[in-house]
Parts: structure tokens; sequence; C-alpha cells
């Protein structure tokens, strides 16, 4: 008898453990190239008194190129250029940024849900919780999203992007 009730326990274990494992199989992770496409179009965001960011994004291949530009009303400050091309071995974008003025630089970028969408350097990739920078763009709306940079888990920039028409991208 003790050991029917032994192994009948045993079985409930086992069973209940196979539930909860299919159960947290079945949540389904971001579409990472369907919801890239977001970011297609122009953006404009103020980002100072007399200073306006535009950025463009065209989708290519399995990802987006970008380009933008930093502008006062004396002209332009920096200009560069984004490709985000999606590696399907670790399900995230890897992007490749160059801007006047500076290195080359290589980040990993994924969306954690619908609306979320973070960066690392790539260097931090196998464990993002340990980067020292860290970007987090939040999807408000269609047209509206907001880009958070974090330096040792502490806010220092933020700018809005707002979509706007291809006639006023560059005004």
């Amino acid at each position: 008898m003790k050991t029917i009730l032994v192994n009948t326990l045993l079985l409930v274990l086992i069973l209940l453990s196979s539930v909860t494992m299919s159960a947290q199989t079945s949540i389904s992770k971001p579409d990472q190239q369907k919801l890239i496409k977001q970011f297609v179009g122009q953006w404009k965001a103020v980002t100072g008194n007399d200073t306006i960011m535009t950025s463009t994004f065209k989708a290519f291949g399995n990802g987006l190129d970008g380009s933008m530009k930093i502008e006062t009303s004396a002209g332009a400050l920096k200009e560069g250029r984004q490709l985000f091309g999606y590696d399907s071995k670790t399900d995230t974008f890897i992007e490749a940024e160059m801007t006047t003025g500076s290195d080359m630089e290589l980040w990993a970028c994924w969306f954690i849900s619908n609306k979320i969408f973070i960066g690392v350097p790539l260097t931090d990739l196998a464990n993002p919780s340990k980067a020292i920078t860290k970007v987090e763009v939040i999807i408000q709306s269609p047209d509206t999203f907001v880009q958070h940079i974090y330096q040792n888990g502490i806010a220092i920039g933020k700018k809005t992007m707002k979509r706007v028409p291809i006639a006023e991208a560059g005004k």
C-alpha cells in the first residue's frame, strides 16, 4: 500500500511539473522582425533650445537602414547612419552605428514586449543586466516613442521622437 501511495504521489508531481513546463513554454516571445517595422518612417525630436534631431528609417533586408542628423540654426552638428540586421541565432538585432566624429559602435537590440525595445553594447549581449550603458525605447503610440539612455543604471538622457511627414523632416 505504501508503495502504491508513493508511486501515485510521484506520478502526480511529474504530471504537475509537465503542465507547468508546457504553460511556461507557451508564452510567446515578441516577433522581433514584425515589431521593428514600427520605426519605419521619419522622426523628429527637439533636444535642446535650438537643437533638433531628425531620423529616417527604411525597411532593409531583415531589419532597418537609418540615418540621423542633429542640427541647430547654425547648421549640422552631427550626422550618422544606423543599420539594424536581425540575427536569428540570438533573436536580436545587431546595430552598426556610425556618426561623424565618433568611432563605430555595435549594439544588440531587441523587443522585450510589443512596446519596449532595449539596446546594449554588443559586448554586453551575454549579460545585458551588467551593461554599463543601456538604451530603452518605449513606443507610446504609432507616432511617438521615447528613448531613455542609462549609464550605470542612472538616467542620463531622454528624447521624445514624433513621426513627421516627409516634407517636414528637415524643418
